[in-house]
């Protein structure tokens, strides 16, 4: 199933537009996944050649896909349990509607959500797709074989700690890590300097 849909300028992570309708309850879950997706955004954008142009990143029980097309990138939210190519399937759709419409002004945008009327074309795509028998498994997306790493390991956290699983409560901390990843980096540079100043 299609959660949400964020898109983001490829060269710095500025967040372009995404859908206001989603279909995951509580809003507080799906805040902090909105959050995490936009950090793994902000952690791909930059890349350039470096980025594959079709990449699923698998994290805590959610698999983000991520279409990078046109300096662009289009990331959509699905369970594991969604067929990866319908949702490569949708994304290029979204990525040839998005870029006719606004292909040659996303170097202009200055500010967050700078297409935030985009996402009345996401919701009719969105519902195309969530209504055809496409999202069952018969869609042929051109991106039929993306790449598939995990969140952490996109995100350069390193493994996982010895005797946790992949699959398991140690992946449940990824949203988590990604969420304070942003703050954390302030609090540690402080707690390093308070403990040199100590020291001295």
């Amino acid at each position: 199933m299609l959660q949400f849909t964020t898109i983001a300028r490829a060269s710095d992570g500025l967040i372009l537009g995404a859908d206001t309708a989603t279909s995951q309850g509580g809003s507080d879950d799906l805040e902090r996944v909105k959050a995490t997706a936009k950090n793994l955004l902000k952690k791909l954008s930059g890349q350039g050649p470096n980025l594959p142009e079709a990449l699923t990143v698998e994290a805590a029980s959610s698999n983000f896909h991520i279409l990078t097309e046109g300096g662009v990138l289009f990331l959509t939210m699905c369970d594991p349990s969604s067929p990866s190519l319908a949702s490569f399937a949708y994304l290029e759709k979204v990525a040839e509607e998005f870029l006719r419409q606004h292909g040659q002004q996303v170097d202009q945008a200055k500010r967050p959500y700078y297409f935030i009327k985009f996402d009345m074309t996401l919701q009719k795509i969105k519902r195309t797709f969530s209504a055809s028998s496409s999202f069952g498994g018969n869609a042929n997306p051109r991106n039929n074989a993306p790449v598939r790493k995990s969140f952490r390991e996109v995100m350069g956290y390193g493994p996982l700690p010895k005797g946790q699983q992949a699959g398991g409560a140690g992946k449940s901390s990824d949203m988590t890590i990604a969420l304070v990843a942003g703050g954390i980096g302030l609090i540690v540079v402080v707690g390093v300097i308070a403990t040199v100043v100590m020291l001295s």
